[in-house]
């Protein structure tokens, strides 16, 4: 489990240094689809699936209104020049935090697993995407995620499937 999880480490933090100069500012609903694209693109560039929270994560901190969403405050973006090796790390540390609790949800769902912490964010993502049905699909954890409104709430119908259709 740990190697697998590690082993993705320098390519997820490439992943989020790339992402923070689309992060830093507010995505105008002209290129929500464009900046669907562009975030898909460097998931595949950097081998993050989709389906990965920290890929939903991302979509949400890109297309969602920054004052009601928790992954934008989890990724803390500032201007990219500014935004260093260590800042990627604190991203990355509060997503391993919750792929360890879904990892040891899956292992074994029948003993009541909890995460500790006082990062109010944090909680707040794991309670908006409402992970459920935690099971083993070959050798990594497989969940249905139900979102809630802060996630995508500002988003239209059709920019709604847009993001369903990026995590395929």
């Amino acid at each position: 489990m740990l190697s697998q999880l590690y082993s993705s480490n320098s390519k997820k933090l490439l992943f989020i240094k790339s992402v923070i100069p689309i992060l830093y500012k507010e995505t105008s609903k002209k290129k929500r689809s464009s900046v669907i694209t562009q975030i898909k693109n460097l998931a595949i560039t950097y081998e993050i699936r989709r389906n990965d929270i920290l890929f939903i994560a991302t979509l949400s901190a890109a297309l969602s209104s920054s004052k009601q969403n928790p992954a934008k405050k989890i990724f803390k973006p500032k201007p990219p020049e500014n935004y260093t090796i260590k800042d990627a790390y604190n991203t990355l540390s509060d997503f391993r935090a919750l792929d360890y609790l879904m990892w040891a949800i899956a292992l074994d769902h029948k003993t009541q697993t909890y995460l500790c912490t006082n990062d109010k964010s944090l909680v707040k993502l794991w309670c908006a995407i409402e992970p459920n049905k935690f099971k083993f699909q070959g050798n990594l954890p497989s969940y249905n995620l139900k979102f809630k409104e802060n996630l995508f709430g500002n988003l239209n119908d059709i920019e709604y499937e847009w993001v369903l259709e990026s995590m395929e």
